[in-house]
């Protein structure tokens, strides 16, 4: 088990025997020890079709999305040539302010990052291997690209994990450059291969890595109870399963949702996250029968206002973010009218500020995001929402309802 919702199946050819009796154990285990609001997600390998079928034969459904394992055989070929842009140049992480400011160029790939503290910890692994946790650095110092490379001695293999490059200084091949780098170094060591792993939808980190010369070799298939979360914390698959309460049809494109996924900085399983945004989106399409406020309109803030968060709690910044944000994808992915566009932008930029009076299409968004209050353990307060639909007592019990999902 990885966490009380998701393990992970491995089973021998010739030990098949064994596979039910492990799964018949995960299931008992997430019903007494886990959160069974969430789906038990198992984790297979594509290239064992047999806990495939199992699976399937016990009601897991297989999700379109998927984890990708790479590899690039290093044993017997020759070091790779690459050329760096003038004044770049690649070093392992050596002292404190290096360390300080790799963790600083994580967030700013990443949008998270773990403490100094803990990577410390990490750093004691029997696969760390110092001269091999890489940055490369602009010509003033600034880490553009990083690559950790967790070396197993004993086997002579080797996972790049993380990869990444700040945004300032991407589409300039680093990524690429960093990568043939780190291989070339594993080659010296005696490495026989190198292997990566992706989400399938990660279109950027994929092109990165075919173009360093990994090579597909494996799938991880994340199968779930059928009927709950195909893919445990994606805000697709979370939004189909919980909008299907509204009984309408999204207005809202799978490239939107995407592209807020992978710029979410949080847990997209968090208090914050996907489960949120189709709640509230809920909440909103049903208040929008009574109040004649714009679905659409609706729709989009429920998917955007907390879009931009940095954290789960005082971030009095992240309506603005979201209005800017927002403002970015005009253009490509948002429809609107100039008057609609701007009650989006309203209804994101002050949802935490406690307005009430307000255009109707706005209120009735900040009411479908304060009716959500329960996943906190909060009961909606009707002297703080908006609109009469929002404050009926069957409103408010039937919202309670939905947050405790």
């Amino acid at each position: 088990f990885t966490n009380d919702h998701h393990a992970v199946l491995v089973c021998h050819p010739d030990r098949r025997d064994l596979a039910e009796p492990m799964l018949t154990w995960a299931e008992a285990r997430w019903a007494q020890d886990g959160d069974t609001g969430k789906a038990l997600a198992i984790e297979v390998s594509a290239s064992n079709p047999f806990l495939e079928r199992l699976l399937a034969s016990h009601g897991y459904a297989k999700p379109e999305e998927h984890y990708i394992r790479r590899e690039k055989p290093l044993e017997n070929s020759r070091a790779e040539s690459v050329n760096l842009p003038g004044g770049f140049y690649v070093k392992p992480i050596e002292t404190p302010a290096e360390l300080v400011a790799f963790h600083r160029a994580v967030e700013a790939v990443f949008r998270f990052q773990d403490s100094v503290e803990v990577y410390r910890v990490l750093q004691q692994a029997p696969s760390y291997v110092p001269e091999l946790d890489l940055i490369l650095l602009s010509p003033e110092g600034q880490i553009a690209s990083f690559c950790t490379v967790w070396l197993d001695r004993e086997n002579n293999v080797a996972e790049f994990e993380p990869v990444g490059t700040v945004p300032v200084f991407r589409q300039r091949g680093l990524g690429t450059a960093l990568l043939v780098k780190a291989s070339n170094r594993l080659r010296e060591a005696g490495c026989r291969t190198a292997t990566v792993y992706s989400w399938s939808e990660s279109t950027a980190a994929n092109r990165l890595y075919v173009g360093a010369g990994l090579e597909v070799r494996d799938k991880a298939l994340r199968l779930a109870m059928a009927g709950e979360l195909s893919t445990p914390g994606s805000p697709a698959s979370l939004f189909r399963t919980i909008s299907t309460d509204s009984g309408a049809s999204t207005m809202v494109s799978e490239d939107l949702i995407k592209i807020v996924e992978q710029g979410f900085a949080l847990r997209l399983d968090g208090i914050h996250g996907a489960a949120h945004w189709a709640r509230v989106r809920n909440n909103g399409l049903r208040l929008a029968e009574h109040t004649g406020a714009n679905p659409k309109v609706v729709e989009l803030f429920a998917f955007l206002h907390d879009s931009q968060r940095l954290n789960d709690g005082h971030d009095p910044r992240h309506g603005a973010r979201a209005a800017q944000f927002a403002a970015s994808l005009r253009s490509s992915h948002l429809d609107l009218s100039d008057g609609d566009f701007e009650r989006l932008r309203f209804a994101c930029e002050f949802h935490t500020d406690g307005l009430i009076e307000a255009d109707v299409t706005v209120q009735t968004c900040w009411d479908a995001d304060r009716l959500d209050l329960g996943r906190i353990g909060i009961k909606p307060d009707p002297r703080r929402l908006c609109t009469y639909a929002a404050r009926e007592p069957a409103t408010i019990e039937w919202a309670l309802a939905q947050s405790r999902r």
